[in-house]
């Protein structure tokens, strides 16, 4: 998943030479302190990334995915440059997920 915007986002698989799980770019709409993106595209989150998993991710991905976790590239629309974070966790009752370090 990529989101542009002023500050976009990608979902990758966290290997080494992680590869996206789609070409979709995807706006940051909300998020919820400095770490958590509640809304993509003014839709929920999770909702986002749970749907891109489902239709483009093969049987690897996700066994990657339970294995080792999600890494979510941030685009800096500015400089063209993609600031990539580690997936921490998931917060279903507001349909955001975490990143380590911050949003951006």
């Amino acid at each position: 998943i990529r989101l542009g915007g002023t500050i976009g986002l990608q979902t990758s698989l966290a290997k080494q030479g992680s590869s996206p799980l789609s070409d979709t770019i995807y706006e940051i709409t909300n998020t919820n302190g400095k770490n958590a993106i509640t809304e993509l595209n003014s839709m929920s989150a999770l909702d986002i990334m749970s749907q891109a998993i489902e239709e483009t991710a093969t049987d690897y991905d996700r066994h990657q995915i339970n294995k080792n976790g999600m890494l979510c590239g941030l685009l800096q629309k500015e400089s063209q440059t993609m600031l990539v974070k580690q997936v921490t966790g998931y917060r279903p009752q507001s349909g955001s997920f975490v990143l380590a370090g911050g949003g951006g």
